[in-house]
């Protein structure tokens, strides 16, 4: 059973509280709310998978060095002459080719995936060291548009920080503390 999230359906729901607060403000767009479950969606889903970021770099690294020890037990000709006879006619009899040649394949071809995985999980790694920045800029984005939304429909800047904030927070979206930590949030977007 794979134990890391790879699909599905995303969270696009805005609760209804939070759909509330927007229509007090005269905020009725359908297109708006479509834009801000997909936004929400986005922001959950990566808010679920960045946390197992280190755990899937442990486990591409194990799997890394599972494949070098089994291309290091190929290497040790392990095998012996009478076994790789018997498996060389075996193999030659259900697949046509010999074993040998096969072992000869795997060796190179768990080379080059040992390599590639050891590649990838250092990418990724770097990957988990830059998540929280994004995690926080997308959220921070949300709420900038949020703001700017009620601020069209006539909202004080103060309100509409706050008004933003409290969305945010009845979506299950924590984000800064106060009107004036969102009026920070957003104005480092503008930069």
């Amino acid at each position: 059973m794979n134990k890391y999230h790879t699909g599905g359906a995303v969270d696009t729901h805005i609760p209804a509280r939070a759909i509330g607060m927007l229509k007090q403000h005269g905020i009725t767009d359908p297109q708006f709310f479509e834009w801000l479950g997909a936004e929400l969606g986005r922001y959950r889903d990566y808010a679920q998978v960045e946390p197992g970021i280190p755990e899937q770099v442990d486990d591409m690294r194990k799997l890394a060095d599972l494949m070098m020890q089994v291309y290091s037990g190929l290497q040790l000709d392990a095998m012996p002459p009478a076994g790789e006879a018997y498996a060389d006619k075996t193999m030659y009899d259900v697949h046509g080719e010999l074993y040998f040649d096969v072992a000869r394949r795997l060796e190179q071809d768990l080379l080059r995936a040992s390599a590639v995985l050891d590649h990838a999980a250092g990418e990724l790694s770097g990957y988990a060291r830059r998540g929280p920045k994004n995690k926080s800029q997308r959220r921070n984005e949300i709420l900038g548009a949020l703001v700017d939304k009620l601020r069209e429909a006539g909202a004080t800047a103060a309100e509409a920080r706050e008004t933003a904030r409290l969305i945010l927070l009845e979506c299950g979206i924590f984000g800064p503390g106060s009107e004036r930590a969102v009026r920070r949030a957003t104005s480092s977007l503008k930069k």
